[in-house]
């Protein structure tokens, strides 16, 4: 079994954001009903929307992330077990948005997706893996067809 180790970073950010964020947004919400402050109310109402997108985004990446690979297949952090027998093929996916990525070549590898025949896919995030390179050799050495796209 090989467990992919991520990094405690993207977890700790999003935590010291809603500590940060949500009781001020609140504060502006609340203050804007009681004194009728409609300028109030929208930069709460905002503030709230943004970090629950923020936390959306966070959590949809962090489910469909692979947590470990055995033998028979892959596990994703959502507990949804897939099999090597269903499996279509690997999409390494650049970005053409200037974000921190981590690959060997140097270039700009955004994301792995392991794409299975049902359409479901799990994704392997260069930046948040701590143990990279082991995972990369052991998702490169799959036997199924390999593509390079670009992404938004």
């Amino acid at each position: 079994m090989l467990k992919v180790k991520t990094s405690k970073a993207p977890i700790i950010a999003i935590a010291v954001l809603g500590i940060l964020l949500v009781p001020l947004e609140l504060f502006f919400l609340v203050a804007g009903i009681i004194t009728f402050n409609g300028v109030g109310i929208a930069i709460g109402l905002m503030g709230l929307v943004v970090f629950s997108l923020a936390l959306g985004l966070f959590l949809w990446g962090y489910f469909k992330s692979v947590k470990h690979f055995t033998n028979d297949g892959l596990t994703r952090n959502d507990g949804r077990q897939f099999y090597w027998k269903e499996l279509n093929r690997v999409a390494y996916q650049k970005s053409r948005m200037p974000i921190k990525t981590r690959s060997r070549s140097g270039s700009s590898l955004w994301r792995i997706e392991i794409q299975f025949r049902d359409g479901s896919s799990a994704w392997v995030i260069p930046a948040k893996i701590l143990n990279f390179g082991e995972v990369s050799n052991f998702v490169d050495g799959l036997p199924c067809e390999h593509i390079r796209e670009k992404v938004w």
